[in-house]
């Protein structure tokens, strides 16, 4: 290996690991990060297999890590979530596996009720039927399905005549 490739891949390493400083990447993440930094494509490749072989690289882990700190920050539904993951390069295996051990339906349904309640708060003004449809709206741009969102609206229910929210 030429002086330069081992300079390439060192500056590509050193570039990795300042990014898994500050948070941890997926794979694809920190692919795109290197090359936009134009750290040649075989000492991209080379950076991430080293560094996937040590662990510092685990879209699996990355996974989980995401999905718990966007429940913490911004809860959302399941799809919303996916969605975000796959974004980010991560394998529709991992997400969904990341997913299913960390919002299982029962914790999702929990939590849209929970988050309906606190948007309904700000929509009591409103008549009941469009309080209802921008919950709805609401909750569907937080990646709730439709069946999580029917099974709320028939546990919270918005009174017309005093704006109360009741459940």
């Amino acid at each position: 290996m030429a002086h330069t490739e081992v300079a390439a891949r060192q500056r590509g390493r050193a570039i990795a690991l300042r990014l898994l400083e500050k948070r941890l990447r997926s794979r694809a993440e920190l692919e795109t990060a290197l090359r936009r930094r134009g750290v040649p494509a075989e000492d991209v490749l080379a950076v991430l297999g080293g560094l996937r072989r040590i662990g510092w690289i685990d879209d699996a882990r990355f996974a989980r890590a995401w999905i718990r700190d966007r429940l913490a920050l911004r809860p959302s539904g399941h799809r919303r979530l996916r969605a975000e993951l796959l974004a980010r390069g991560v394998s529709s295996e991992n997400a969904e596996d990341a997913l299913v051990a960390l919002l299982p339906g029962d914790k999702e349904q929990s939590l849209a009720l929970e988050e309906a309640r606190g948007r309904l708060r700000r929509l009591v003004a409103l008549p009941p039927a469009v309080a209802r449809r921008r919950l709805v709206a609401w909750l569907r741009r937080r990646g709730f399905e439709l069946s999580t969102i029917a099974r709320i609206l028939r546990v919270i229910d918005v009174n017309g005549g005093d704006g109360d929210v009741s459940v």
